[in-house]
């Protein structure tokens, strides 16, 4: 995969870099290979870039990638939106619901009331 990047801007209120690369390869890439090559172009970790978008025209070989390369995975976790980080980096677990004998069974509030 040829990888370029074409534009950098520094985006110092986010502790983030906006960048603008080209791709030229005949099928487009997952995005964790794309994310991976930025990381080894950017010398970051992967987990710091956040791919918005990859455009490409029907047809050819040429695609633009649109990401966001911030200075920490936490900063990206706190300014990145919801959408954009499932994209990336998949559905977030959430924390479980405690389960056992100290756990009141589920329809537990409907027998109080039929009492």
């Amino acid at each position: 995969m040829d990888l370029k990047i074409t534009e950098k801007k520094k985006n110092e209120v986010l502790s983030r870099q906006e960048i603008i690369a080209e791709m030229h390869e005949k099928i487009i890439p997952a995005k964790t290979l794309i994310r991976e090559k930025l990381a080894a172009l950017l010398n970051v970790k992967d987990e710091q870039i956040a791919i918005w978008q990859v455009k490409s025209k029907f047809g050819s070989s040429r695609a633009k990638v649109y990401a966001r390369v911030y200075n920490s995975s936490e900063d990206l976790k706190k300014s990145e939106v919801k959408y954009i980080r499932e994209r990336n980096f998949g559905k977030e677990k959430k924390a479980e619901i405690a389960s056992g004998p100290e756990a009141p069974p589920a329809n537990f509030k409907k027998w109080i009331e039929f009492i």
